[in-house]
């Protein structure tokens, strides 16, 4: 959204776009402060709805997986020589409501993905010849494996998703239901 926000204010007749308000369309409750981690474990045990808590428990995890390790930062020179890529492509994608503006956002951003080579999303940088930083190396790379093998695990779990992380279709009347459990 960032990116098209910039596009269309460098551009003169982009004044009569209209971006999606993504801040409407994402809920309140998803808007407040995250829970510590402490008060996160005094609430598990009051939630009841079993879905509900294995979704938070997971969720817990995925969040404590990815800060195992920091996405390492890349120098001028590598910078350099991806200059002319794009932005790096998103692996997740969360909608509230079937069509939301968050959705049509994806969607319009999505027009021009492939109109330049998409930035990597992870380099990690190896001197073959250091053992610390061949091992350092495969650190980050295994932390990485985790966190999606986590947040895989996390979107099957998801209402509306069947067993092999495929989305069904699912009415409006199925997800009230669902939340009613």
């Amino acid at each position: 959204m960032d990116t098209l926000r910039e596009w269309y204010d460098s551009d003169p007749e982009s004044e009569m776009a209209e971006l999606p308000d993504i801040d409407r369309s994402t809920p309140r409750c998803m808007k407040r402060r995250a829970l510590t981690e402490r008060a996160l474990s005094q609430t598990l045990p009051k939630i009841k709805n079993r879905t509900a808590r294995r979704l938070i428990e997971q969720a817990a995890e995925l969040d404590r997986l990815s800060c195992q390790a920091e996405r390492p930062v890349l120098d001028e020179e590598v910078s350099a020589l991806l200059m002319d890529c794009g932005a790096a492509l998103p692996s997740l994608l969360a909608v509230f409501e079937p069509h939301d503006a968050i959705e049509g956002c994806f969607d319009e951003d999505a027009q021009g993905m492939y109109e330049v080579i998409p930035e990597p999303n992870l380099i990690l940088r190896l001197n073959g010849e250091d053992e610390q930083s061949v091992r350092e190396a495969f650190r980050v790379l295994a932390v990485v494996c985790e966190t999606l093998v986590c947040a895989s695990r996390l979107m099957k779990m998801m209402p509306g998703m069947n067993p092999c992380g495929e989305s069904t279709e699912t009415t409006h009347e199925q997800l009230r239901e669902h939340r009613r459990q």
